[in-house]
């Protein structure tokens, strides 16, 4: 340290460091090398095959998708979402087997009536209605609600797409 109390930076470290050793270059790798190395990347797919199948069995149980894990942590301040703001938000609809489920539909803000009691109007995309389904709606954004890991009516997020 200098007088004036400021620690200066060497330009070096203070030790002398071992070089790597030079390596003789060989040839081929062998048979056997070759052999452990095809298992190696073999066990690699192995393991990315099991945990896409873990993820795609996820999914269809309702625990997260690709969008969900892509959107950020927390949710947007209310006073962020305007006009225009892309969304997606989970209802409960009777499946062509009879039973309740669970969908994504997305739309567009098209109108904020109260930013502190959080309803928004939504215009639905087209593509994603049914056939009885109204073009739009309003929607209550309950901070709660947001990107829940496991689907639940309510819900609502960013629509990334």
């Amino acid at each position: 340290m200098s007088t004036d109390g400021v620690h200066k930076v060497p330009p070096e470290p203070p030790l002398d460091l071992p070089h790597l050793p030079v390596m003789q270059a060989t040839g081929k790798a062998s048979t056997l090398a070759e052999l452990v190395e095809k298992a190696s990347d073999d066990k690699l797919e192995a393991i990315k095959e099991r945990a896409r199948n873990e993820k795609a069995s996820r999914e269809e149980r309702g625990e997260g998708d690709p969008f969900s894990e892509n959107q950020r942590s927390t949710p947007p301040k209310m006073e962020t979402i305007k006009k225009g703001y892309k969304i997606e938000a989970m209802f409960s609809y009777t499946g062509l087997d009879g039973n309740p489920s669970l969908g994504w539909y997305n739309g567009v803000v098209s109108g904020v009536e109260n930013i502190n009691k959080c309803p928004v109007r939504i215009q639905w995309n087209k593509d994603c209605m049914g056939v009885k389904d109204a073009g739009f709606s309003m929607f209550k954004l309950v901070q709660g609600n947001w990107n829940p890991k496991r689907g639940k009516k309510g819900a609502w997020r960013e629509y990334l797409s």
